[in-house]
């Protein structure tokens, strides 16, 4: 580890030296000059490292120069795939958007909410997208429509009934979303889940419920799993034991509410969504987990198809992507990765996850005694081969 990152050590000590020397001539420019309303350019980049340095960033290259590696991990910074670091800058909890739960899964981002959505950068502009190519259960989607009430939004998810969910709540009218609710008013049973599992689903309504019905009545809301407490009932839980009709319809309500009126949903490949992206775009994808996502969602992934997704996200930076912790995943993607540790109630223990991005944009600091600010921006270059 510290051979990979040693590579960048001459390079990083050469720059530290030019940057220390105009440090000091900014400095010498600024002190006379405190009460000027005039501000100095707070950032100076070094092409080197692949990042641009404030305060912060000298005392990582410091670190980085006297070979330091694990405190600048725990910094958060990481060069082409190596090594881990965490999230620095958390917000405070109450500038983040309140999580929304409607689905439930055991790789649900409602708990991951602080760390992922201080790394998607926007806009709040009409002229802005987000883009969900995995919308799944939405908590990422629905942060951002809660922090960005501007921005248009695209989700898309492959699962037709998942989508026909989105389409109603965003898209639907009013009548047809009274229908939905009245449908949850009514507690689930075993007779219903059997009728339900035996028919097909032939009308927008009966999918957007089936959506919801099988993820709420079956263990950890897997598509493929029986029924809780299992067809005699005779379990731990019960069928209805996740089942809340007012919460489920409070929640659907804020959602429609938050999405309404600058919300299109696609039934797609992921490939075709992405495309959608421009310049003005920001994609967050949450594809299935590489070791178990065939278990817990109705469309089944191979190695090719993962392979697919990193070509598809090509030499675009625009983009933060959530995968669980495989070897596999991390020789795809060679891009800045942090681990992102939280507790599923579901599966009873700490589970990692990896947050990717090709370029991480940290807030910036509060203005320091001369109004200069810090922010940190880390990025790696498109198809750029890890150091050897």
């Amino acid at each position: 580890m510290p051979m990979r990152i040693g590579a960048y050590a001459s390079k990083l000590d050469r720059s530290l030296r030019t940057i220390q020397d105009r440090m000091k001539r900014f400095r010498g420019q600024w002190e006379p000059q405190k009460h000027q309303n005039k501000k100095p350019e707070p950032q100076v980049e070094v092409e080197s490292a692949g990042i641009i340095l404030g305060n912060r960033g000298l005392k990582m290259a410091r670190k980085l120069r006297d070979g330091q590696v694990d405190a600048v991990m725990r910094m958060g910074v990481e060069v082409f795939g190596q090594g881990r670091g965490e999230m620095p800058n958390h917000p405070k909890k109450a500038e983040m958007p309140k999580a929304i739960s409607i689905f439930r899964y055991p790789g649900g981002k409602s708990k991951l909410l602080k760390l992922i959505v201080p790394f998607i950068w926007l806009t709040d502009s009409p002229q802005h997208t987000y883009i969900d190519p995995f919308v799944g259960g939405g908590s990422v989607a629905l942060a951002v429509a809660q922090k960005w009430p501007l921005v248009r939004l695209i989700l898309n998810d492959r699962d037709k009934n998942i989508s026909s969910f989105w389409k109603m709540v965003a898209c639907g009218g009013d009548r047809d979303v009274k229908q939905l609710l009245a449908l949850i008013r009514k507690r689930p049973t075993v007779k219903q889940f059997r009728r339900l599992r035996a028919m097909k689903p032939a009308t927008p309504l009966d999918k957007a419920f089936r959506a919801l019905f099988f993820n709420r009545t079956t263990f950890g809301g897997m598509a493929k799993s029986g029924p809780l407490g299992g067809y005699d009932q005779r379990g731990k839980g019960k069928i209805d034991s996740r089942w809340n009709p007012a919460t489920l319809a409070t929640a659907i309500n804020t959602a429609r509410r938050l999405l309404r009126g600058r919300t299109k949903v696609l039934n797609q490949d992921f490939e075709r969504v992405i495309a959608l992206a421009d310049d003005r775009s920001f994609l967050y994808l949450d594809p299935p987990y590489y070791k178990a996502g065939n278990e817990l969602y109705t469309s089944c992934w191979k190695d090719d198809d993962h392979v697919r997704l990193k070509e598809a996200l090509g030499k675009r930076d625009n983009w933060l992507l959530s995968y669980d912790e495989h070897p596999r995943i991390q020789e795809l993607h060679r891009v800045i990765t942090f681990l992102a540790c939280t507790n599923y109630s579901i599966v009873k223990r700490k589970h990692t996850e990896l947050l990717l991005a090709q370029k991480f944009t940290f807030p910036p600091s509060a203005p320091g005694p001369l109004g200069i600010t810090d922010q940190l921006r880390m990025w790696v270059p498109p198809d750029q081969p890890p150091p050897k």
